[in-house]
C-alpha cells in the first residue's frame, strides 16, 4: 500500500533536511501533492520498490546531477519524477494495450502527465524518451 503521507513533510527536529533536498521539496510541490503521482506507491516498479519509491529516486538524484551541470533542474526533477506516471500493474510484461510494456509505457506516462499538469517541452520530453534506446528517438534536450 501506498502512504498517504506527503514526501517532504517531516517533523521539525526528527529528520534534518539539507538545502538539495528541501530545493527538490519545493520545485516538485505541486506534483508530490498530487493524487496521481502518490498513487503511484500502489504498484511495484522492480521486486518491493514502488513505482513511486522509483520515480522519486530517479527525480532526486536527476536534479542533483542537473544542478551540478548547470542544467535545467527543474525538468530533471519533474520530468524524473513523471517518468513512469503509466498508473497500471505492469508485471505481466504487457502494457493495457496489448503491446510490450518497456515501449509503451513512457507513451501512457506522457499521456496521463499531459490530463493531469501542466508540462514544459523539456518534460515532456523527458519522459516519453527516457526508455532511449528502447523508444528509438534520443532526448532532445
Amino acid at each position: 500500500m501506498y502512504s498517504p503521507i506527503h514526501p517532504c513533510r517531516f517533523q521539525k527536529g526528527l529528520i534534518p533536511l539539507n538545502h538539495h533536498l528541501n530545493e527538490f521539496c519545493r520545485t516538485t510541490r505541486e506534483l508530490l501533492a498530487s493524487e496521481q503521482v502518490r498513487s503511484m506507491g500502489r504498484w511495484n516498479h522492480h521486486g518491493r520498490i514502488t513505482t513511486l519509491d522509483h520515480s522519486l529516486f530517479v527525480a532526486y538524484w536527476s536534479y542533483r546531477a542537473a544542478r551540478k551541470f548547470g542544467w535545467d533542474e527543474a525538468a530533471a526533477a519533474r520530468g524524473g519524477l513523471l517518468h513512469d506516471l503509466y498508473l497500471y500493474d505492469w508485471t505481466g510484461q504487457r502494457a493495457p494495450n496489448g503491446k510490450w510494456h518497456g515501449t509503451e509505457h513512457p507513451k501512457t506516462a506522457l499521456k496521463n502527465a499531459e490530463t493531469f499538469f501542466s508540462l514544459s517541452e523539456k518534460e515532456r520530453d523527458i519522459i516519453v524518451k527516457h526508455m532511449w534506446p528502447l523508444t528509438l528517438r534520443p532526448y532532445r534536450y
